[in-house]
């Protein structure tokens, strides 16, 4: 038989462990004191909470702050007899559809242990609705019998729920929804990285396509772009992207059904800190109506200036047929003669020859303003062919007025992406402004002027009138607004040509720094010098 015998050492060690209980103690004590320290601060926490915070397990709330109480309208004893609201409201889901009892957040949560976000809707006797973000979280405890665990799987004991009060930007939201509604914008974000766009409905009703269709990405976006319009579009977003900036761009889609809409988009760019593109959030509407609305008006006013430059086109005929008549008489008095002289007879000709080019030239110059160039895709087009043809319209009509105008050297190799009809009617309603702007002045002339300004392209039109004051100027380019007597200007021929140049990526403005009146077209310059000869 085995027995054992206390030793020196084992005396020591007992001593040790009995002077060692009351340090326990003192240890359990002062966690126990940490431990109401930590709960009392914790209560007071959730107590100071703006956020209401209701805690409930199987019989019923446990704990409470008083934003819930507040939130709830309701007291004490009102929430310990589980009512969670009072009597006569109604609990509603986000969408208004009424709940029943049975239907709470936290009772769901109970049953099944998983975590819920959802919005609510309390609607109030009176009608007033209370729109609250809930946010319920099971909290878990192992199952027991009261002698120890009989269970590893744990089990939810109680569900702690949070509510905010969302009205005021419930409110909000709506109103915002509101506008955007009646302004008929549609809202977009792109995600780059990922190649994922995501539509509002809006967007998905502007572009003929199904509601539910929310998130594309720019394949199917660009296949529902006109195929003229694709590369201006994506290159405006390129350009944007490279130079971090906002983009402003216009483009027209065709609807599954087969309708052609035109659409304006503005887009904002977001970037991470290194400048790597992250996404780009937007909105468009459908300007088809405006833009059919603005081309009435423009055939209006072009028709209009036909009119009023008619004279002088007549005039700018009639010179060179009379020298082509000339000529003509000429060469057959030449021909009536035994004898004649070669070269006389090739003078002649090369007279004909070279007036005849010049009424083709301008004949060109009217078939290319008085049609419609809306649909015409942007290509590189020289800008000395657009100003010359321009030029030769209306040179006649300020000559015969005694207006001086002069056309500064152009370099031919200049190139824009354009509608070179677009441009030159542009070119035209400033010309035509001009005319009128220094019809009575003593110093009468305008002059054109084309240079390159940092990759963009400035076409300018000055008058030697003594510019235009700053409360008229900050209203010239709004629709409407007219300084000219009335039944003289609609007020659209700036606002409308503002708009072409802002469909070409660029810009019209009135220079502020200019002694004189000076209006400048900004368009830049194509990249692209190897696809268009220059004139």
């Amino acid at each position: 038989m085995l027995r054992f015998r206390m030793t020196k050492t084992g005396a020591t060690i007992a001593g040790w462990l009995s002077k060692l209980r009351p340090f326990r103690a003192l240890v359990h004590m002062r966690s126990e004191t940490t431990n109401r320290h930590f709960n009392d601060r914790f209560s007071a926490m959730i107590g100071n909470m703006k956020d209401g915070v209701i805690v409930s397990g199987p019989e019923g709330v446990t704990q409470w702050n008083r934003a819930a109480l507040a939130l709830f309208e309701i007291n004490e004893e009102q929430i310990l007899r589980n009512e969670p609201y009072p009597p006569g409201w109604n609990l509603t889901s986000e969408n208004g559809i009424v709940l029943g009892a049975g239907e709470l957040p936290t009772l769901q949560c109970l049953s099944d242990g998983v975590p819920i976000s959802t919005v609510l809707g309390l609607q109030k006797p009176d009608g007033e609705m209370v729109w609250i973000q809930t946010e319920v979280s099971p909290v878990y405890a192992p199952k027991t019998d009261g002698r120890g665990q009989t269970d590893a799987l744990p089990q939810v004991s109680a569900v702690v729920a949070t509510y905010r009060n969302i009205t005021e930007q419930r409110r909000t939201f709506e109103r915002y929804e509101l506008a955007m509604k009646s302004l008929k914008l549609g809202v977009w974000e792109w995600d780059v990285a990922a190649d994922s766009i995501t539509w509002d409905a809006a967007m998905s009703a502007m572009f003929g396509v199904e509601p539910a269709l929310h998130r594309v990405n720019y394949y199917f976006f660009d296949s529902l772009i006109v195929l003229e319009d694709r590369d201006g579009v994506r290159s405006s977003l390129d350009q944007a992207i490279s130079e971090h900036r906002d983009a402003s761009f216009e483009f027209r889609i065709q609807r599954p059904d087969g309708a052609i809409r035109v659409i304006r988009a503005e887009t904002k760019g977001f970037y991470s800190a290194s400048g790597k593109v992250q996404r780009h959030v937007g909105v468009t509407w459908d300007v088809t109506e405006q833009r059919e609305q603005e081309l009435r008006v423009l055939q209006a006013s072009k028709m209009s200036s036909l009119g009023e430059m008619s004279a002088g086109i007549a005039h700018e005929i009639n010179n060179p047929l009379a020298i082509i008549i000339g000529k003509s008489e000429a060469m057959s008095s030449l021909l009536a003669q035994p004898t004649f002289e070669k070269t006389t007879l090739s003078r002649h000709i090369e007279v004909i020859e070279r007036t005849a080019h010049r009424i083709a030239k301008i004949v060109r110059s009217l078939r290319t303003f008085a049609r419609d160039g809306r649909q015409d895709p942007l290509i590189p087009t020289s800008v000395a062919e657009i100003v010359n043809e321009t030029f030769a319209l209306c040179h006649s009509r300020f000559l015969n007025s005694g207006i001086d105008l002069t056309l500064g050297p152009i370099d031919s190799r200049l190139l824009i992406n354009a509608r070179a009809v677009e441009i030159s009617q542009v070119i035209l309603n400033l010309l035509n402004n001009a005319f009128d702007a220094c019809a009575d002045l003593a110093e009468k002339w305008v002059r054109v002027d084309v240079k390159e300004d940092d990759g963009f392209v400035e076409i300018s039109v000055t008058d030697s009138g003594a510019g235009i004051p700053p409360a008229i100027r900050e209203k010239m380019l709004h629709p409407f607004f007219t300084t000219k007597e009335v039944g003289m200007g609609t007020g659209l021929g700036l606002s409308i040509a503002s708009g072409i140049a802002q469909s070409h990526a660029g810009t019209l403005s009135i220079d502020a720094a200019d002694p004189n009146t000076k209006i400048v077209i900004r368009i830049p310059r194509t990249k692209n010098q190897s696809s268009h000869s220059a004139a």
